[in-house]
Parts: C-alpha cells; sequence; structure tokens
C-alpha cells in the first residue's frame, strides 16, 4: 500500500470515529448553549467536518470541493455552503424547539428557501454536464494536488488558463451577498424568538430573482463558451 493510500485510509478512520462525536457535541450544544451561539458552533462543526472529509478523499481540506477535473468548483462551493447555512440552523431550530416542550419539534421551510436550495442543485447537476460533453476543450490538473481556491475565478478552456471569468467572479459575490444577508436574518431570529416560534426566515423574491439570474446566466455562458 502506498503512503497516499495509507494517509487515505487513516484519515477515513478518523472520519469514521468523530462522526458521533461531533453529533453528540451538536445535540449538547443545542440542548444547552441558547440563541445564536448554538447555531454559529453547530455550523462550524460541520464545517470542520466537511474538511475533514475532503482530506479523507483527496488529501486535501478543499477536497468536498473538488471537481472530477481536479479543480476546485463553483457550484460545489455553493452547495456544500448552502448546505452548512441550512443543516445547522435544521439541528439547532429542531433541539431548541424539544428543549421548549413544543409539538412540532420539526420548523417548517419556507418555499422560498426550497427554491433557493433546488437553484443550487439545479446548477450542482447542469455544469458537470455541460463539461462533461466538451471534455476535450477544458483544461484539467492532474491530481487533486494542484487544485486552489482560485478555481473558481478562472476561464476552464484550454488556451485560456488563468484568465478572469468574470460570470463566475459574478455569482461568487452573488452568493457571499446572498448567504451573509440570510445569515444575518438567521442571527437576528435566534436572538429574537423562543425555541416555540423559530422557524427559517423567508428569502425576499428579489434576492432570489437574482440568484435565478446569476445561475442562469452562468452555465448559459458556459455553454455558449465551450461550443
Amino acid at each position: 500500500m502506498s503512503d497516499e493510500a495509507k494517509e487515505k485510509k487513516t484519515w477515513r478512520a478518523w472520519c469514521g470515529a468523530l462522526l458521533p462525536v461531533l453529533l453528540t457535541a451538536i445535540v449538547l450544544i443545542g440542548l444547552k448553549v441558547e440563541g445564536p451561539l448554538a447555531w454559529l458552533l453547530t455550523a462550524m462543526i460541520l464545517s470542520i467536518y466537511i474538511c475533514i472529509l475532503g482530506k479523507a478523499i483527496t488529501l486535501q481540506w478543499l477536497g468536498v470541493f473538488i471537481d472530477e477535473r481536479n479543480k476546485v468548483s463553483m457550484s460545489r462551493l455553493q452547495m456544500a455552503t448552502w448546505t452548512v447555512v441550512v443543516i445547522s440552523g435544521f439541528f439547532v431550530m429542531a433541539l431548541m424547539r424539544l428543549k421548549a416542550g413544543t409539538d412540532q419539534i420539526i420548523a417548517p421551510i419556507p418555499d422560498q428557501l426550497l427554491v433557493l436550495l433546488g437553484i443550487g442543485t439545479g446548477s450542482l447537476v447542469a455544469s458537470p454536464v455541460i463539461k462533461t460533453s466538451n471534455r476535450s476543450t477544458l483544461h484539467s490538473n492532474s491530481t487533486s494536488q494542484e487544485a486552489r481556491f482560485t478555481d473558481v475565478f478562472k476561464t476552464e478552456r484550454i488556451g485560456e488558463k488563468g484568465l478572469l471569468d468574470l460570470p463566475k467572479v459574478q455569482m461568487f459575490f452573488f452568493t457571499v451577498v446572498a448567504v451573509f444577508v440570510y445569515c444575518a436574518m438567521l442571527w437576528k431570529m435566534f436572538t429574537g424568538q423562543s425555541g416555540y416560534y423559530l422557524e427559517f426566515p423567508p428569502l425576499t423574491e428579489k434576492l432570489l430573482w437574482l440568484l435565478g439570474i446569476s445561475h442562469a446566466g452562468y452555465l448559459t455562458g458556459k455553454a455558449v463558451e465551450l461550443h
């Protein structure tokens, strides 16, 4: 067995051993810690575990964001970010509702948030399909060790390596703004509501349109660019 295979095996063992520990920590945090701090700590724990999973798969801390071409993927980055935000909120709301003694432990999820997750999932699915149909024109790294966070801002066609991709830059900053706004809404909700009334705040329609247009422009531009 090679040194790389041994290291991956070690990290995978850590993933299995840490999972029940981290889940227990999340439960204790939700039951013992109040308000937004519980959500923040839970989000941090999930983020750390995602990084450990990436290390176990690719020996890179950014491994969960790396696609089949050994590049850091914008769609993977977005999906992982929203997963941490939503799942951490879901866990903490459920535990705080349980602690408050409410009959409905599962907090309702607004339609706008489901639409947002659908947009992210659609982009995650569509982007590899577009790339696969044009694989011969795309630049790929030979190993995952070459993946860099800056890949999310660069063009992908062979011959254009290292050039800035403006649709990617636009979508990245739209995503940063949307995540920041929604995290601020969650923080305010956790601060001002008791366990009985905790629920996901709805996104504004304009923000959904902004993200939808950004994703559509990104995918359309990618399809046109690669043909």
